[in-house]
């Protein structure tokens, strides 16, 4: 029963489709005082459904009706009738910072909300026509509730949500969204509604279940006239694979660009990323992908990129993740294929150990501790490696694992999955075998550890290391670790932001067209930027077309990567600002208010 005056209910089914309230209500006042008649509509087409409730003013009443017209003929149908509790809401909204939640978890999202609703990491909410978080739902069968006469992309990229959400997010079924996932893949959906999904979960496509995903509502997708699609992983196919390729996609490899009707109709009505998200589609037992051959050729498409490329820093405030540009692949927008390569080499996300460029001291203490015992049989040291974002932790990581042949897990639930269970949970410790040589090293690239110091991660890895494993450990902040699990961790590194020479050296690597002078002036006037900061700036500048991108004259990359500069949002610019007293404020591009701010404190 709902709060307010006492409301009794009759449910009331098997009703004709011409029945109207003023009907009903007349029918059933002969049973008692009716406060309220509702029949029940299809939203999708705005007929009644064939059922309805009658509140009346008193049980007594409801239960007469129930009693004189159960079975009894109406408008040429029996009714079918019973008393009817109106379920609690299992979607409210909070009236402080505007989000819904689930009614289970109103309380404890009251107790921590301080009028943003984006604070609220920990729960699953709706922010109206903006945002969605949810965990992923597994569901056996889900034919029957996708929408009919749908095709390629859209039949591809579908998103199930329970009606209530849709109605909690405010916007109508085939709305386009752009979904997050935790491992940083990004995809772009349709949202459809489904009964099946709980409210506040989400059923996609092998999404990875139980695990939460964010999605943002795309309000204004950029539309073109024409885009042209590069196609890549054709590579090494042989002559008579690549025929058959360009007879399926009617496409000249490599030469000449043809209009493709089979791309054309599975695209239609579609949501396309950018070159950093490409769409996959198989061919012969490979995974082809489709990309724009050139995502920010237009300033509309420069601007989107740039707005998701400088807001990746841990200083960032809370809000919805950044929205990537997204194209609308139209009716009327003309598609084309080539198989040519993108004329921005970016090569810094896959290098060897010896070429990694800058994390001079990190690459020095991981191989006294890690790399040179391990050569000659002895025991490794477990470390923790720790930084800004955008710093280097990862590629050092990846790195390191393949000069030593390890694995290396990404994430949380992964790094629980690789740690040994049983003796945690009460079985015999002597069950349990130190790990062999070949797997007595685990390197996780976690970032961020979980709020909960009960979690069962900082049970397993003191448990872990006191048993002979050896981790070298990636996290974005030293002080997430608690100090008993700290303390079994013999070397604490910090990636930083790099310095003056370090920069030099990666602005070398990733821009072959440099000169030495170039890029040692480039570093000395990107002051607080991190190894992420300049592949965002490289990634800037290639889009440049007026200047040529990266791939035209010496000085026409200098003068695109110098504008670059201006629009990146120095990550280390708080810490390194401060930590080096020569720095000049006019050398640190942009961030005015953040200046003023350092300068008052």
């Amino acid at each position: 029963m709902s709060g307010g005056s006492p409301r009794f209910s009759v449910y009331v089914g098997n009703l004709s489709y011409q029945t109207s309230e003023d009907d009903l209500g007349n029918f059933f006042s002969q049973a008692g005082h009716v406060t309220n008649v509702r029949l029940v509509i299809d939203r999708e087409t705005g007929r009644p459904k064939g059922f309805g409730f009658c509140e009346f003013a008193d049980e007594a009443a409801a239960q007469n009706a129930i009693t004189m017209f159960n079975g009894q003929d109406f408008n040429g149908r029996s009714l079918r009738m019973s008393s009817h509790k109106k379920k609690a809401t299992a979607i409210v909204e909070c009236g402080r910072c505007g989000c819904s939640v689930l009614a289970k978890d109103d309380s404890k999202h009251k107790e921590t909300c301080d009028g943003d609703p984006y604070s609220d990491e920990e729960r699953s909410l709706v922010v109206s026509q903006v945002f969605l978080r949810g965990s992923v739902q597994h569901i056996a069968e889900v034919e029957g509730d996708l929408p009919e006469n749908t095709f390629g992309w859209a039949k591809r990229n579908i998103v199930l949500v329970h009606p209530s959400t849709l109605r909690a997010l405010d916007v109508q079924p085939r709305q386009p969204v752009v979904v997050f996932y935790p491992s940083g893949a990004v995809s772009t959906a349709l949202l459809w509604p489904s009964s099946q999904v709980s409210p506040l979960r989400i059923w996609l496509k092998d999404g990875p279940k139980e695990q939460q995903v964010e999605i943002r509502v795309l309000r204004e997708p950029l539309l073109r006239s024409s885009l042209q699609l590069r196609v890549e992983g054709a590579e090494g196919m042989g002559a008579e694979g690549l025929a058959a390729l360009q007879q399926y996609l009617q496409v000249s490899i490599g030469t000449v660009s043809i209009h493709t009707v089979f791309v054309k109709a599975y695209l239609r009505g579609g949501y396309l990323l950018s070159t950093t998200h490409p769409l996959t589609l198989s061919f012969c037992g490979r995974q082809l992908s489709l990309s724009p051959a050139h995502p920010a050729a237009d300033a509309a498409l420069l601007d989107a990129a740039i707005d998701s490329l400088t807001l990746e820093d841990g200083d960032a405030p809370k809000g919805p993740p950044p929205m990537p540009p997204v194209i609308h692949v139209s009716a009327s927008c003309t598609l084309s294929l080539t198989t040519r390569p993108s004329t921005a080499s970016l090569p810094l996300s896959s290098l060897s150990w010896d070429a990694i460029p800058g994390l001079t001291e990190a690459k020095t203490t991981l191989h006294q501790l890690v790399i040179e015992p391990r050569s000659v049989g002895l025991q490794p040291c477990s470390v923790v490696l720790y930084g800004l974002p955008g710093t280097g932790k990862s590629l050092l990581l990846q790195a390191l694992g393949t000069q030593l042949a390890a694995t290396v897990v990404g994430s949380l639930s992964e790094l629980v999955d690789s740690l040994p269970l049983a003796e945690m949970d009460g079985a015999s410790t002597s069950s349990f075998s130190p790990p062999s040589s070949s797997s007595s090293l685990l390197i996780a690239d976690v970032n961020d550890l979980p709020t909960d110091k009960e979690h069962i991660i900082y049970r397993l890895i003191p448990e872990a290391i006191g048993r002979g494993l050896t981790m070298v450990l990636g996290v974005r902040s030293i002080d997430d670790l608690p100090l008993p699990i700290r303390v079994r961790f013999a070397g604490e590194i910090e990636t930083g932001a790099p310095s003056e020479q370090e920069r030099a050296a990666i602005l070398r690597n990733l821009v072959n067209k440099l000169t030495d002078e170039d890029a040692e002036d480039l570093a000395r006037r990107t002051h607080a930027f991190t190894a992420g900061d300049l592949v965002s700036m490289a990634r800037v500048a290639a889009c440049d077309y007026a200047h040529g991108g990266l791939s035209g004259t010496p000085e026409g990359a200098m003068a695109a990567l110098t504008e670059a500069r201006a629009r990146i949002r120095p990550t280390g610019l708080r810490q390194f600002a401060l930590e080096v007293p020569t720095v000049q404020w006019k050398d640190i591009a942009g961030n005015e208010e953040l200046k003023m701010e350092i300068e008052q404190v």
